[in-house]
């Protein structure tokens, strides 16, 4: 018993990948320029599992031609590719959909069966060296909730009106929207003041006694903020945009005012990420303007090679926000949030109005694909 479906592009249908790349397209196989990928999925191997930990899963049994096997397993599974022409996102064929849930996809896919059409010859050898030729293989496709969000190219290309998808898209960056975990750590800390210092007092009196030549500090606050950043092409990486951006602080220009997707005017929003406070109404900044420093890459870059061959990689970027903002100085009140802006003293001892500690950078450029 079971039902043919057919992994083709058409995005209506849930089953299917949702980019109209051919395979002759993807492999570069021109004899071949049919998209049309058939499957028999086999009701009595589906099994659930449900857990309160983000650990459910279903699998199904799907069954698939011979000569179908490679281009099934990609579609299957998912995969990126990097077109230099493309400058504002990954051409992303995302993991395929369980056909029971819409929040869980295709994170495995192993080989289970296969067998032969009645009437043809069994044992028949293939074109390839010490292998048989078969009819047909069947897989168990396992399906898990993923922790990055998804959007397609068409969804981020075309989203619709009042959406997060439509806010990644104003912003111009639609590759922060999907394929990223955030992951978050609080760190409790003491920020020297040069101001004021210590002394110590005499409690009956409250009369100061003796100075203490130490700069006090002030209690406070830090997140340090990981953005993986996952299934990158090796050779998209934004290496220059990794480099431009390390040790600065995201800037107040150039920014998108509230719901505009063709002008980058306003100066005030500033900030960095839009999805923490989308609210389906407006389009708030993250981040303040100054707040959130580049420290990097968390770890080191590995590559790892894809289903098809791709080259892979996933970026670690390391953030630290500051809620005083890394260019100002707080006052020595742990109870206020005022602070006085810093400038930097050149040897000729003057104070250029333009020379904070921290440079300033758009962090967009770290979500968008190498330049050509």
């Amino acid at each position: 018993m079971g039902l043919y479906h057919s992994l083709d592009f058409d995005p209506t249908n849930p089953f299917r990948s949702l980019i109209p790349l051919t395979r002759a397209q993807r492999y570069g196989d021109t004899s071949s320029d049919d998209a049309s990928i058939p499957y028999l999925q086999s009701y009595p191997d589906y099994r659930e599992q449900y857990t309160a930990d983000g650990g459910s899963y279903n699998q199904a049994t799907l069954a698939v031609r011979w000569d179908d096997v490679n281009d099934f397993v990609s579609f299957v599974l998912g995969y990126t590719l990097w077109d230099p022409s493309v400058a504002d996102r990954f051409e992303r064929v995302p993991a395929m959909l369980s056909g029971y849930s819409t929040s869980l996809r295709a994170q495995s896919c192993s080989w289970k069966a296969c067998g032969m059409l009645n009437g043809n010859d069994h044992g028949r050898l293939s074109t390839q060296p010490f292998w048989f030729k078969t009819d047909w293989v069947s897989y168990d496709v396992v399906f898990r909730p993923l922790n990055e969000t998804i959007y397609t190219d068409v969804e981020l290309d075309t989203p619709a009106t009042g959406t997060e998808a439509e806010a990644f898209k104003n912003y111009r960056c639609k590759e922060l929207a999907r394929y990223v975990v955030r992951t978050t750590r609080f760190v409790a800390e003491e920020r020297k003041i040069g101001l004021y210092g210590f002394a110590t007092y005499n409690p009956a009196t409250n009369a100061e006694l003796t100075p203490i030549p130490e700069p006090t500090f002030i209690p406070f606050k830090r997140r340090e903020i990981v953005y993986t950043w996952r299934q990158i092409p090796w050779l998209g990486i934004p290496w220059d945009a990794i480099d431009t951006c390390a040790v600065r602080v995201n800037g107040i220009t150039p920014q998108i005012a509230y719901g505009d997707a063709t002008t980058e005017t306003d100066t005030t929003l500033g900030g960095f990420d839009v999805r923490a406070k989308f609210d389906g109404t407006g389009y708030e900044r993250v981040f303040p303007a100054g707040t959130l420093l580049f420290k990097g890459l968390a770890e080191p870059v590995e590559q790892y090679i894809g289903i098809g061959g791709e080259r892979y990689a996933d970026l670690k970027y390391l953030f630290s926000f500051n809620p005083f903002g890394w260019n100002n100085q707080p006052t020595n009140d742990p109870n206020s949030t005022a602070v006085n802006p810093v400038r930097r003293r050149r040897a000729d001892n003057t104070y250029p109005p333009n020379d904070r500690p921290y440079g300033e950078a758009d962090f967009r450029a770290l979500f968008k694909p190498r330049a050509a």
